[in-house]
């Protein structure tokens, strides 16, 4: 990993500062309490949404958008023949005045949930992206968020997958960088040894790694953080809360640090395409 940009700084802003590493591809994020309050009444919903048929769920679906409800085998990480095993439901702020009424109706009250948490979490990835932001001086240009970043919320049944380990494979997230949080373990983050950590839930707190969209904003110098989510089998359930930090997509994004790695690169092109590689839509 490349150190020439280390440092140790943190920024004071409305809510408590980051916990940076020294490459700035991760960092422990503390949130405030009323934001815990919000993430602990979604899992309550979202524990009401997923325990229903899946037919019902299924009325969410929406396909050829990044939002709404997807089954189990619809998304994978590597390869379409070996799918993530969880089912999952996401907003995107662009797609909220089409589809708000027709979600907010069949997963109700999830959908609302979802909406106002995303607003809150878009100002901490903001935060976020101007602590990262110092790290490379005054050229390094703001960075919209808000209208093409998406909250998904991933549902597995671990106790039920006998027969896979790994319930989503090796991958990193092709997107500035994900803030996320979970009722229980599961996430291992691979070390620039190539072995696996576990990264649990950190209390009041998210965590956040970077995807390879910031490696291109920083000319390499921030590298991607590939993960993977691994079986526990006395889990009954596990959810996770994924905020994928992207740039808004038909605006330009100037790179903060201009080299070889992202010379002639449609930046906000490639965060368009990114989620495809998954089986997923473009944004």
């Amino acid at each position: 990993m490349n150190s020439q940009h280390a440092c140790s700084c943190t920024v004071s802003c409305a809510y408590p500062s980051a916990r940076l590493s020294r490459d700035g591809d991760r960092a422990t994020v503390p949130i405030a309490r009323s934001l815990q309050a919000m993430i602990d009444a979604l899992w309550r919903h979202a524990a009401v949404f997923f325990a229903q048929p899946d037919d019902a769920k299924a009325r969410c679906a929406r396909p050829g958008r990044i939002s709404g409800y997807r089954r189990v085998g619809v998304e994978y990480a590597q390869a379409q023949d070996r799918e993530d095993r969880m089912e999952s439901f996401t907003f995107r702020r662009r797609d909220h005045r089409a589809l708000r009424h027709d979600l907010a109706l069949c997963s109700q009250p999830l959908y609302g949930h979802l909406a106002a948490l995303q607003r809150s979490l878009d100002r901490i990835a903001q935060q976020h992206l101007a602590l990262l932001a110092s790290r490379f001086g005054a050229g390094a240009s703001p960075i919209a968020t808000e209208l093409d970043s998406f909250l998904q919320l991933s549902f597995y049944r671990p106790g039920q997958e006998h027969g896979r380990d790994i319930l989503v494979d090796r991958h990193e997230d092709a997107v500035l960088f994900t803030l996320t949080t979970a009722t229980g373990a599961g996430l291992e983050v691979e070390g620039s040894d190539g072995t696996y950590r576990p990264a649990p839930p950190v209390a009041d707190g998210l965590l956040a790694f970077a995807g390879s969209i910031l490696t291109l904003v920083t000319g390499g110098a921030i590298p991607p953080v590939h993960h993977r989510v691994r079986r526990h089998p006395e889990q009954a359930t596990r959810m996770a809360l994924m905020y994928f930090v992207n740039p808004t997509v038909d605006v330009e994004v100037a790179p903060w640090v201009r080299n070889e790695t992202n010379r002639g690169v449609d930046i906000a092109g490639r965060a368009a395409v990114g989620q495809v590689q998954f089986g997923l839509p473009a944004l």
